[in-house]
């Protein structure tokens, strides 16, 4: 009867590697292991949500950062195109009054030329 039993719990039992590399029969001290290992993954579930509330922190903080970066972007932004308007509006108005009064010079040359007066 020893011998059947023996004979069971070998085809029955079944050997894994643990995370420390020794391989270990389940059937003999599974239930331990099982215990440490639910242990561990636990610990390691509590390390990850750890670091993920850390990136989630950090990631308010650039999101922060970036907002404020871009409204002073933006503020300086329109700040310099009203500038470059203005200067716009002041040259063109400075060139489209010289092209007039060359057309009216050359028109002038023009007129003395045919003796128009």
């Amino acid at each position: 009867m020893g011998r059947r039993l023996k004979a069971k719990q070998k085809k029955s039992s079944k050997s894994y590697p643990c995370s420390d590399g020794v391989i270990r029969n389940s059937s003999i001290d599974g239930g331990a292991m099982f215990g440490f290992r639910v242990a561990r993954l636990e610990s390691d579930v509590d390390n990850v949500k750890k670091d993920i509330h850390k990136i989630k922190v950090d990631l308010r903080e650039i999101r922060k950062d970036l907002t404020c970066e871009t409204t002073s972007l933006r503020q300086g932004f329109v700040k310099e195109t009203t500038t470059l308007r203005k200067e716009a509006k002041t040259d063109f108005r400075l060139l489209f009054s010289a092209i007039i009064f060359v057309a009216l010079g050359l028109a002038g040359i023009i007129a003395k030329g045919f003796h128009w007066f």
